[in-house]
Formats: structure tokens, C-alpha cells, sequence
């Protein structure tokens, strides 16, 4: 049993929490064939045989740097028109991923804010 901080339950109760999810909350799902889905690195792994030489060896190191967002931007910035769509439909959409427990516990702790990784880089790319 976790033994929880007192300040924290009662900020969380007075909704004064902001809460930062990481993907590995999604991989807590489960889709047809009960198949989770990828991990960051799992799925940038899975687009490199897509990739020439050059264009892998560089992402490769990002990955490696668990740079994943600015890897993701490449491998889609260097995939022909439309293929990283399909990847990314065949990773996460076509599975039909269902909710976890964690996401029903996560939600009832009715936090007035959640930021995941992908909101921080899109509030940077506004800037």
C-alpha cells in the first residue's frame, strides 16, 4: 500500500494538483487480440525499417537519447506522404484500444489540469 503524503491528498481534494501523464498510462490499455499498445520507443523502432540509412542512424541516436518527440518529428517529416499515418492508425486506432482501470481511477481524481509530454511540445510549437 502507498503511503501518501497528507499535503498531497489534501491539495488533490481542493483540485489544486496539475497532473502529468506519460505515455506508459496508455500502454496500461488493451485492443483486440488483448495487444497493448507500443511504448514511445516501440513504436519509433517500428517505423525505422521504413527509413533509409541516413535518415535512421540519426533518429536511431535521438531514440537512444529518449529524444522520442524530436524522432517522431523526423521519421514523419522523412516518410512518404500518407505512411506514417498508416502506421500510426495501424499502432493506435486499429487495435481498438479499450480504457484501464488506472484511466477510471485517474479520472475520479478530478484534476482541473492533466499535461502529457505531446501538450508540452505542442504548447512550445505556439511560442
Amino acid at each position: 500500500m502507498i503511503n501518501w503524503d497528507e499535503a498531497l491528498i489534501s491539495d488533490l481534494a481542493r483540485r489544486k494538483c496539475i497532473l502529468f501523464l506519460g505515455a506508459g498510462v496508455s500502454m496500461n490499455s488493451t485492443g483486440n487480440g488483448r495487444v497493448r499498445p507500443p511504448s514511445w520507443k516501440e513504436f519509433l523502432e517500428n517505423c525505422l525499417p521504413e527509413l533509409n540509412a541516413a535518415s535512421s542512424t540519426q533518429i536511431k541516436k535521438l531514440i537512444k537519447n529518449e529524444d522520442y518527440l524530436t524522432a517522431c518529428e523526423l521519421i514523419k517529416s522523412k516518410l512518404a506522404k500518407g505512411k506514417f499515418d498508416h502506421i500510426a492508425k495501424s499502432a493506435f486506432l486499429t487495435p481498438q484500444y479499450t480504457k484501464a482501470e488506472i484511466h477510471e481511477l485517474l479520472f475520479k481524481l478530478d484534476c482541473r489540469i492533466v499535461v502529457t509530454p505531446i501538450l508540452i511540445k505542442f504548447m512550445k510549437l505556439l511560442r
